[in-house]
């Protein structure tokens, strides 16, 4: 998923730390979301690295699946 983090008030240790802005409408995030699933655990990287960690899952073996694209950009959906 890629966007952008919001600054937020601070919240209990029990609850999300981050709060994402994703770089997509939330009207086309979740649907997309609910297909492909989420998991518990992720790690949050500054950064522009979608293309390298498809590199990686492909040099793994592994799939990897981009849930927001950026205008102009194909979707890349899956390596």
């Amino acid at each position: 998923i890629t966007g952008e983090s919001v600054d937020t008030k601070a919240r209990p240790v029990h609850m999300e730390h981050t709060i994402l802005k994703p770089d997509m409408t939330v009207a086309d995030y979740f649907p997309r979301m609910a297909e492909y699933g989420v998991d518990h655990h992720f790690a949050l990287v500054h950064g522009e690295w979608e293309k390298d960690l498809h590199k990686v899952a492909t040099l793994l073996k592994m799939d990897a699946v981009d849930i927001c694209t950026r205008e102009g950009e194909d979707n890349g959906r899956s390596s």
